[in-house]
Formats: C-alpha cells, structure tokens, sequence
C-alpha cells in the first residue's frame, strides 16, 4: 500500500531511459482526471495509471508510481497535499489560467509560484504543449532542479514583484529557460554549477515562502458568474483541447457558441466546408465516429472550449455518445428474378 509516508521509488525506470515511467494522475474534478489521462497516455516514455480523485484514493488504490500529476486544488494546498508534492515528484497543472508572460504585472503568476513553493517540481498550464507536459513530467523524476519555462517566468515575476533578493546568477539562468532553453544549457551560459543552481534554487523557494507565495490568490470566492449582459466565463478547458491546433479550438469555441457553419466560415475567412471537417476530425480525435448529430456536436464544443459549469456531467453525456453503437437501417432481402 502506497500512502504519504511511503511514496513509490521504484528504482528502474529513473535508471533505464528505455522503461516508461509510471505516473499516477491525482484531480479532483472528472473531466480533468481523464482528460489528463488521454492528454499524457500517447507518450511511449510514460505509463499512466488509473487516476483518483484525492491522495486518500491514491493511497487505497495500491498504485506503484514514479511521478504524479496534481490538479490545482480548488480549496487550495492542504498539509497533506504539500507533504505529498514534497516526498513524491510532483508536476501541478493549472487550467485556464494562461502561461505567465515576462513583464506582465498581474499576479497571475502566484498560482504558479505557489505550487513550486509547496513542493512540486514542474508546473504547467493547459496552453503547454503534450510534448513539453510530458517533458515536464520525466524532469520531475529524474532531474529535480531543472525548470520548465512557464514556472521559470512565473519565478522572475515574483522576484521583480517582491524584490526577493535573487542572486544575478539564478536571474540569468531563469531568463534562459524562460526563452525555452533547457536549463543545463541556461546554467552554462550563467556560468553556474548544478551545486550552485541547487542551492539557490533553494533559496529562492525559502523566499517566497516567507514573503507569503505558499498561497495562490484567489479572487472572490473562486466561483464563476454568469451575469446578465456579460460573456460567459470559460469553466475549465480540458486537457484534450490540446489535441487541436488553434484554428480547430476557434472554430468550436464559435460552434459552442451558437454560430452555424456559415456564419463561422464568414467569420474566420475559410470555407464551410473546412469549418465542417474541423469540428468531425477533431470529434474523430475524441473519439465519437458514430453519433455526429448537431446535438453531440454542440455538446463537444461545449466541453472542448470550456462553455460550461458541470464539465463532470457534460462528460458523462458524451462518454454515452461515444459509446454508443452506429444504426444500421435494415434492409429487404434482394429476391433474384
């Protein structure tokens, strides 16, 4: 039984490139745990596990893993969750955020911030892509102090913002991994030791956590509105948005949004004969072949664009969708003459 106190530290696949690794999937909301599945489960450096909503789960669950992935907690981080992300190599996915651009001054970065502050090794959103997530994931396992570049940036907003008292170094190499270079190679160019980058990093996160980072701000009561006049606030946006390039996630974002063919081919230039193969091909991609009627159509939209409040139960229904089994209409024997 695998619990808090005794995380798996199966040995072989951190030594042997040639295993896959095992990670364990860890979110409180459905749609996300499986979306997150399908979004990793095409890696071949990985072998994802059955996923569990909460650690209590993942403990009964008898699970041996390597890694895990947390969905940002809605409620925030408990102890629990901070021993775990702590003792376990862990990578947050935050969604519907948006990655942290460099010079922004909203404080969107103290999500981010806060989940590196807590323990986890790799954060990322859902703009990141599959590869770079599952990157991500095997740098957590195997290679603790190397940085991705969404939690890079997120780190020098806080350093500007809070005058954290960085070393030059540290900023340097940050600001090469924020660019996208992989972070052995933004060290050398700081001209820093892996000792050397391991020890400030360290600092770093001893910082932040006494300037108050522990702790994503939250407006409100983090509950989505909906007020008469105003757009539609997006829920979550599944990880198998990811799947589709931008244009195809327009398209239905339009469609969910109550436009028909023609009016977002008129909208986006193209034609509607492409806005038509966008919105089956990436239901192809969801896996619903069979049922392609305008109600599963705008439901798919929905979910994939975020339009909704219940993704758990807009799910459920296009989990029945998708499973469901073509009609074949029968048909009169053919009587030769």
């Amino acid at each position: 039984m695998i619990g808090i106190d005794e995380p798996s530290k199966a040995s072989s696949p951190l030594e042997n490139s040639g295993t896959p690794l095992h990670v364990a999937v860890v979110a409180g909301d459905q749609a996300l745990r499986h979306g997150l599945v399908r979004l990793l489960a095409q890696d071949p450096r990985l072998r994802l596990l059955d996923p569990v909503a909460d650690l209590a789960e993942l403990g009964t669950a008898g699970l041996q893993y390597d890694a895990c992935v947390l969905g940002l907690p809605e409620t925030g981080f408990s102890d629990t969750v901070t021993e775990f992300m702590r003792a376990v190599p862990c990578v947050v996915w935050i969604p519907a955020l948006g990655i942290p651009a460099l010079g922004e001054q909203a404080d969107g970065w103290r999500h981010w911030v806060a989940s590196w502050v807590r323990g986890a090794r790799g954060v990322v959103g859902h703009d990141v892509a599959r590869v770079a997530f599952a990157d991500a994931v095997l740098s957590a396992a195997r290679s603790p102090h190397d940085l991705h570049p969404h939690i890079a940036r997120a780190l020098l907003e806080a350093t500007s913002a809070m005058d954290l008292g960085v070393s030059a170094t540290l900023v340097g190499t940050l600001g090469e991994v924020a660019k996208g270079r992989r972070t052995a190679a933004a060290m050398s160019a700081s001209g820093t030791s892996a000792a050397t980058h391991a020890l400030d990093l360290a600092h770093l996160r001893d910082a932040c956590e006494r300037a108050g980072l522990g702790v994503p701000r939250r407006s409100g009561d983090g509950r989505r509105r909906h007020d008469r006049g105003d757009a539609f606030e997006p829920g979550v946006i599944p990880p198998e948005a990811l799947m589709l390039s931008s244009r195809v996630r327009e398209v239905l974002r339009c469609y969910a949004d109550g436009y028909d063919y023609e009016e977002i081919a008129q909208h986006l230039n193209i034609s509607e004969t492409t806005v038509k193969s966008h919105v089956l091909s990436a239901m192809d991609k969801f896996g619903i072949t069979h049922n392609r009627s305008s109600e599963a159509r705008q439901l798919f939209a929905i979910y994939i664009s975020g339009r909704h409040s219940r993704p758990d139960l807009l799910l459920r229904r296009l989990e029945r969708i998708r499973s469901s089994t073509p009609v074949v209409s029968a048909r009169l024997p053919v009587v030769p003459l």
